[in-house]
Parts: structure tokens; sequence; C-alpha cells
């Protein structure tokens, strides 16, 4: 099953490529001698340095494996939106892959007038539903912060920070990270289970999501298992739509038999 955020993981990327780095300050170059020829200035290897990285950052995120991500998110600038991004999207490879979902094929980006583009968003044929990416910025030569269709990612995408949540004597729970959709404003929360002594089934797919304005969604769908055997761990997400950053995710964490259950909630942001 490919999911409609598999569309986005992409073209975010793209965007960046074509409107050139953005380098920091240095000397301006200097005349030699003779004057014959200049020398390069600091901004000017600033630049080619983070249209290299930009590069194949890229092309790494458009490989679409585990181990792209990876790769993606330790060339971005460290703590930035690209490396949050690139992680993310590398612990929801690794949760497709485990559950056996069919995971994003590789994929290139066309360049436009206005950017790089993306087309058929939702994966229906529709080639005329385009978006355009943009409004990117590096950090030493890397890459650090993008736009979506002119809607910054800086507030759209968070890794947790935070320990683990008891989940009773059941097992530990471990917000991961959390991703809105520019296009599709769906929101998509990672989570780690850890097992204790037994074998658990979780609610992950119908868990609860209270959004920062109080009104209440329910997953629309997830990934991973809900089954998980004793002392294991898993890695599963959960897509919420029309939520935003902020809320906070509920759901329940059982024994097999049901006899014991523990709710487990954590706040997104």
């Amino acid at each position: 099953m490919k999911h409609p955020y598999l569309r986005t993981i992409f073209v975010v990327a793209s965007a960046m490529v074509v409107l050139g780095a953005c380098g920091g300050g240095g000397t301006p170059s200097k005349e030699t001698k003779d004057g014959k020829a200049n020398t390069v200035s600091q901004a000017d290897k600033d630049k080619a340095e983070a249209s290299d990285n930009i590069d194949k950052y890229f092309k790494l995120i458009g490989d679409a494996t585990e181990d792209s991500f990876k790769e993606a998110a330790s060339i971005a600038a460290p703590d930035s939106v690209a490396f949050a991004y690139a992680t993310h999207l590398g612990f929801l490879a690794e949760t497709d892959t485990a559950s056996g979902t069919s995971t994003a094929e590789p994929e290139t980006f066309p360049k436009s007038a206005k950017g790089f583009k993306i087309c058929d968003l939702n994966g229906d044929g529709d080639k005329s539903d385009c978006s355009y990416y943009s409004d990117f910025e590096t950090t030493a030569g890397k890459i650090a912060t993008f736009s979506a269709d002119g809607k910054p990612m800086k507030d759209r995408i968070v890794l947790g920070t935070g320990g683990p949540i008891k989940a009773g004597d059941l097992a530990t729970v471990r917000f991961v990270s959390a991703y809105q959709s520019p296009f599709s404003n769906a929101l998509f929360v990672t989570v780690e289970i850890k097992t204790k002594d037994v074998a658990v089934e979780t609610g992950v797919g119908s868990a609860d999501y209270r959004r920062p304005n109080g009104r209440q969604a329910t997953a629309a769908d997830y990934a991973g298992d809900y089954q998980i055997g004793a002392k294991s761990l898993m890695t599963n997400y959960m897509i919420f739509p029309g939520s935003e950053i902020g809320g906070q995710v509920s759901f329940d964490v059982n024994d097999a038999d049901y006899n014991t259950t523990s709710k487990v909630s954590f706040k997104t942001k």
C-alpha cells in the first residue's frame, strides 16, 4: 500500500536545487597583481560547496531507501529542518520495510520556470495537479531549511527529544517524529514501542489526536504492527487528517488477552 505522503517525500527536496545555494559571507575576490586572474571569494566557495551538497542531498532523498535517507541526514546542516526531514523519512521507510508495506520508488524532479515541480500529487493520474518548492537556505555550505508552495517547513516537522513513556508494566513508548504535509495537511506521527515481558496489542490504528485548538481527530491510517511480541521493538506511524503539530496523541497498549490496559499520551511539540 502506498501512502499519500510518499509523493511529498521527494518534492520538498527537489525545490531547492533550482534556486541555488545561499552561501555565507566572505572576503570579496581580488585581482592579482598582473590583473589576469581573480582569487575565488569565500562566498563563491561556500556557494559551490552548498550546490554540491544540495545535489547530493536531493539525489539521496530521491533514491528513497533507509540508507539513502540516513546519508541525506548526515550531509544536512546539524539540527536543521533538512536534517529532521531526512531523518523522519528514514523512520517511515524503516517502518514500511519492517511491516512489509510498499515503500517509495526512486524519483527524479524536473525543473520549471517556477522551481522544481512535482505533479500527480494524489497519485490519481492528474498531471495538472502540480506544486513548486523554493526558498531554501544553507548553513556552512549545507542545506538547512526550505518552503513548499510558500509554506515554510520550519514549523511542520519536529523530532522527539523526550525520554520513554511508560505503558504500565507492558511497554515503553518513545515519540520519534511528527510531520505535517504541506499538501494534504495530514500529520504523520512516528513512535517506537518497546515491550517488556509479555506480548502486547496496541491501539495505534485507532489512536486519537487532540489538536492544538481542542478538536479531536482519529487516525485515518497507520503503518507498522499493532501486535508486538515480548521483549521486542517496533516502529509505528499514525496519520491524522487535517492536523498540525502541537497537539496530543493518545492510544492504548494492552496485553494479548486484553486483561491489562494502559493508555499512553504525549504531546507532539
